[in-house]
Parts: C-alpha cells; sequence; structure tokens
C-alpha cells in the first residue's frame, strides 16, 4: 500500500513539474514576442538597427541664468520613427528648446553658449547593408566608434541667442552630418551627465552640410513625465 502511495506520489508531483514548465515556456515565448528590441532586430539592416538605437526621449542639461542667479534647465530631444512614407527609412529628431523665455543667458556646464533650439530634422544612415551582417556591423560599429554618423536629410532649426536685441535665425541642416555616441568613462560628456541617473548617455552634435554651422549637446534618457 505505502508503495503504491509513494508511486502516485512521485507521478503527482513529475505532473506538476511539468505543468509548472510548460507554463514558464509559454511566459518566456511571451514576453520575446511582445520585446520590442527582439521585434526590431528581425530581419532589419543595419540602418533599421542604428536608428532604433538611436530612439527615445532626450534631455541635454544646462544653466540659465535668471537675475543673477544660476538655475539648472533642461533642453528635450524626442527621438522617434519619421512617417511611414518617408524613404529611406528614418528618424524624426524634434528639438523643443529651453523651458523658459525669462532666463538671460544659458550655456551648457562647461559654460559654451547654448542657444534655443527648436525645430526638427530627418535622419537616416546612409549606405546600404545585408540583413544577415546586421548585427555583426552594429557591434562593430559600437566597438569601433562608439555611435553613427546620420545623414540629414531635411530639416531647419531655429536657433535663438542670449544676445540682447538679438534676432532669431533659421538655418538649414539639411546635407548635414548628425553625429551620435555614447558618452565614454572619463570623458567631458561622461563627467556632465554623471549625476544623472539613467540607462543611456550619449554626445550628439548636428552640423550643416558647409560646415559653418554646428550644435552639441551631451544627453541622457529621460523621462519627462
Amino acid at each position: 500500500m505505502s508503495s503504491l502511495l509513494r508511486t502516485a506520489s512521485r507521478t503527482l508531483r513529475r505532473a506538476r513539474l511539468a505543468i509548472a514548465c510548460a507554463f514558464l515556456l509559454a511566459l518566456a515565448g511571451a514576453l520575446v514576442a511582445i520585446s520590442p528590441g527582439d521585434a526590431s532586430a528581425q530581419g532589419a539592416d543595419l540602418n533599421r538597427r542604428a536608428l532604433d538605437w538611436l530612439r527615445g526621449r532626450w534631455a541635454s542639461p544646462i544653466v540659465c541664468d535668471y537675475e543673477g542667479s544660476a538655475r539648472s534647465r533642461l533642453r528635450r530631444l524626442v527621438i522617434a520613427p519619421a512617417a511611414k512614407h518617408v524613404r529611406p527609412t528614418a528618424n524624426r529628431i524634434t528639438f523643443h528648446g529651453v523651458d523658459t523665455d525669462v532666463a538671460s543667458r544659458c550655456s551648457d556646464i562647461l559654460g559654451v553658449p547654448a542657444p534655443d533650439v527648436r525645430g526638427s530634422l530627418l535622419v537616416t544612415l546612409p549606405g546600404i547593408s545585408r540583413t544577415d551582417l546586421a548585427n555583426v556591423e552594429f557591434q562593430r560599429a559600437m566597438r569601433q566608434r562608439g555611435g553613427f554618423d546620420f545623414d540629414i536629410m531635411s530639416g531647419r532649426l531655429r536657433l535663438a541667442s542670449w544676445a540682447e536685441g538679438a534676432e532669431p535665425r533659421i538655418v538649414d541642416f539639411a546635407g548635414g552630418v548628425a553625429r551620435v555616441r555614447m558618452a565614454k568613462r572619463g570623458t567631458d560628456a561622461a563627467r556632465i551627465l554623471a549625476p544623472f541617473d539613467s540607462p543611456e548617455k550619449r554626445t550628439f552634435e548636428v552640423e550643416t552640410a558647409d560646415g559653418a554651422e554646428k550644435l552639441s549637446f551631451h544627453m541622457m534618457l529621460y523621462d519627462f513625465r
């Protein structure tokens, strides 16, 4: 009798274990299915991989002067997929500017003047790559350069300086370049962004086609809610 009970107990434990394993496998499959990173990587070329890496809601810290008092502020950048009809596949980078109109001057942490920047740019990664080599090429670019140089397809930015009486300028960045790199340890960017708890910290630079205008940002992923 006791032998039968032991056999039945073992059978029941095995059945429970099998059910638990099946549940965990189903749950893992569901998580993989809803993971945007995994989904975007399937069949993606290097351009799509790089554009996906670039996307997010970013903030760039600056210091603004209010009647002689320095206050920290954030310039907001939102990078999202461009409209589906845009070819080649691209991202739209939207600059939301400084969240105040009463500052007399703003600069980055190093003291470099930081104009109020508003507008948007369309960017894409130049060249053609094979989807089966995209992951290898992506990892190589991250190891060797720490990021990517994107072509600016189109876009104008409104740049307002803090000089008294200065009129805002509209600058065309079409044909220029947008350089994005990881903020490496020991660099100015890493030190500037060190006080902020963010999973991603990068340097971002946009330059006109003729090189006459260049804007630089130290930026981090940031939740503005």
